[in-house]
C-alpha cells in the first residue's frame, strides 16, 4: 500500500472525530469534516481511500440521514473511495437500507464497541481491508496511466488515435507497453485527475518530442502540470525548474517525465457535469 493513504472522518461531534483519528493515526493521513457541506466540498477536491461517515449529522430534521448524501456523492464520483458507516445502532438491520445499497457503503463500525481494545483492532483491520478493495476497484475503473491522462476523451476511437500519436511523437524505442509502465510510476499518488481542458487534455509538441497537460490532482489536492517525453529532452527541461516546484520526476529509458505545481485554482476547472 502507498505510504500516502488519505482517509476522511465525517462526524459532527468533536469527540468522535478525535477518537476515530486516534484509532488510525500513524498508519493513515486523517482528514476531518464536521458537516455534510464540509465533507462534500472535500471529496470534490481530494481523493480519499476510505471515508468513515456518521450517518446522522447535525443539523438534521426528523429522520434526515445526511450521511447518506455523502455516500451517494462518493458513488457518483466513482473513484474507488469506500464508505464505512459510523453508527450507534447495534446491527445493520436497523441502518437505513439506502445507506448500504444506494449509498454504496460497504460496512459499518459500531461506535459503542470502540471502547474495547480488541474491537479497535478489528476496526483497524476493517478499514485496511476496504482500502485495499477500493484500490483494486479504482485500478479496474481507470486502468493505466494513459487511461488517466486521456480522461477528457469521451470515445475510445479518439483515445486510441491519441495513444498512437504520442508513441510516434516521442519515439518508438520503448513502445506502448514501456510507455504505459513508465506513466504508471510517474503518476503514482497523483490521480484521480480532472483536466483543465477536457476536450484536449494533453498537448503534443513534436518539435521537442514532449507531451504535457494541466490537471487538478485529487490525489495531491492541488493543480499540476505533467510533462513527459524522451529522457534527454526532459533532463534538459528539468535544469530550468526550481526544486520546490517539482512534485515528482521519473526517468526510465527511453522516457523521462515530471510532475510540477501548476498554480491553478480548483475553481478554474471547466464546469463539471
Amino acid at each position: 500500500m502507498s505510504s500516502i493513504v488519505d482517509i476522511l472522518v465525517v462526524d459532527d461531534e468533536d469527540d468522535w472525530r478525535s477518537r476515530m483519528k486516534e484509532l488510525v493515526e500513524g498508519e493513515f493521513t486523517v482528514h476531518e469534516a464536521s458537516s455534510r457541506e464540509e465533507a462534500l466540498s472535500r471529496i470534490e477536491k481530494q481523493f480519499y481511500y476510505c471515508a468513515l461517515i456518521d450517518i446522522r449529522l447535525m443539523p438534521s430534521e426528523g429522520n434526515d440521514e445526511s450521511g447518506i448524501e455523502i455516500l451517494r456523492a462518493l458513488a457518483r464520483l466513482d473513484e474507488g473511495t469506500k464508505g464505512l458507516i459510523l453508527t450507534g445502532h447495534g446491527d445493520n438491520s436497523r441502518l437505513p437500507k439506502a445507506a448500504l445499497i444506494d449509498g454504496k457503503a460497504v460496512d459499518y463500525i459500531l461506535k459503542k464497541d470502540l471502547d474495547s481494545l480488541e474491537r479497535n483492532k478489528l476496526a483497524q483491520d476493517q478499514i485496511r481491508e476496504v482500502i485495499i478493495t477500493g484500490r483494486k476497484d479504482y485500478l479496474k475503473r481507470y486502468g493505466s496511466g494513459i487511461g488517466q491522462l486521456t480522461a477528457g476523451f469521451t470515445d475510445r476511437k479518439s483515445q486510441s488515435v491519441w495513444e498512437t500519436d504520442v508513441i510516434v511523437s516521442i519515439g518508438k524505442g520503448g513502445g506502448y507497453e514501456a510507455l504505459t509502465q513508465f506513466l504508471d510510476v510517474l503518476l503514482e499518488a497523483v490521480p484521480p485527475l480532472i483536466p483543465y481542458e477536457p476536450g484536449e487534455p494533453i498537448k503534443i509538441d513534436r518539435t521537442s518530442a514532449t507531451v504535457e497537460g494541466r490537471y487538478w490532482s485529487k490525489g495531491l489536492g492541488e493543480s499540476v502540470l505533467i510533462k513527459f517525453g524522451r529522457m534527454s529532452d526532459i533532463e534538459t527541461m528539468m535544469q530550468s525548474l526550481a526544486p520546490e516546484m517539482v512534485i515528482r520526476r521519473f526517468n526510465h529509458k527511453p522516457y523521462g517525465g515530471f510532475v510540477i505545481k501548476a498554480g491553478l485554482r480548483f475553481e478554474d476547472l471547466p464546469q463539471r457535469t
